[in-house]
């Protein structure tokens, strides 16, 4: 019965799914007690410092900043080195500051976070985000706990940033590009730690293994991330991490707002092969 209750919880994983029925659509930003800079200064990490909301604020090496905050700005620091300087993607659109910022705060049930698009004074999507994560991720509330899932957790939210400087960052949420949006941050948890496998040791599978034969489309994203992990491992087999097959379709989505479109074009034009094929294998 538990497991059955998981499965049921997969589609809040990820925030991101709201923005297509966000009846707050004039939200402004978290306000947090304080915050603290990443130690390149790239990211500011908002945080309470009583409150529900509050992570511990244990400080072992009483530098005045809790211990979990500190783990978040170097997480986030070594996922954007991962992802911008070895894997060569495109960097997040940039707020008005060119700081990343990154909200502290007591998430639901199984909802490990959120990256949320800013708008403009007439409720446009301006390419820039934020992120939102739990402040402890404790035992009983996730499939995994504590640091690890803080980590795999900004690894997510984050290459979403990154997909809106490729895709219409109001296209994002599309039924036709949704799914794809969510494998890809998937697929991209295992690829900066791969031992951390809060997806496969989790129900996330459970969507598409329970009916194998759905359209992509319709899957929730996050169960088909093996999908993902099979065009970049099998298909494209040049084992370079700066140019994936991922980032190539990333990149020709400037052609299309359609990613089943999209991955055909690709598939096709630089790897002789096509989604229908690379689908059912």
């Amino acid at each position: 019965l538990f497991s059955l209750a998981l499965a049921e919880n997969h589609f809040i994983r990820c925030g991101i799914h709201n923005e297509l029925n966000d009846t707050n659509r004039l939200r402004s930003r978290p306000q947090k007690h304080t915050y603290s800079l990443s130690p390149n200064e790239k990211f500011k990490v908002h945080y309470d410092t009583i409150g529900i909301d509050a992570p511990n604020l244990e400080d072992i090496n009483n530098n005045t900043i809790p211990d979990y905050i500190e783990e978040v700005g170097i997480a986030s620091e070594y996922i954007d080195s991962m992802l911008v300087s070895v894997m060569n993607y495109l960097p997040p659109m940039p707020d008005d500051d060119n700081i990343y910022d990154i909200y502290i705060d007591n998430r639901p049930y199984l909802y490990y976070g959120v990256n949320k698009a800013d708008l403009d004074s007439l409720l446009n999507h301006i390419g820039s985000s934020y992120i939102i994560i739990d402040n402890e991720y404790e035992q009983g509330e996730f499939y995994t706990q504590g640091i690890d899932a803080m980590k795999v957790t900004l690894a997510h939210e984050y290459f979403h940033a990154i997909q809106r400087s490729y895709i219409n960052s109001s296209s994002l949420t599309y039924p036709n590009i949704l799914y794809f949006a969510e494998m890809t941050a998937t697929w991209i948890e295992d690829i900066i730690y791969p031992d951390i496998n809060d997806y496969i040791d989790s129900g996330w599978l459970s969507f598409f293994y329970n009916d194998p034969e759905i359209s992509i489309s319709d899957t929730d994203g996050y169960s088909i991330a093996l999908y993902a992990h099979y065009l970049s491992s099998v298909v494209d087999t040049s084992s370079s991490l700066d140019d994936s097959i991922i980032k190539k379709i990333l990149e020709n989505f400037s052609s299309s707002i359609n990613a089943h479109s999209v991955m055909e074009s690709t598939l096709q034009s630089s790897y002789n092969t096509n989604f229908m094929d690379t689908w059912i294998e």
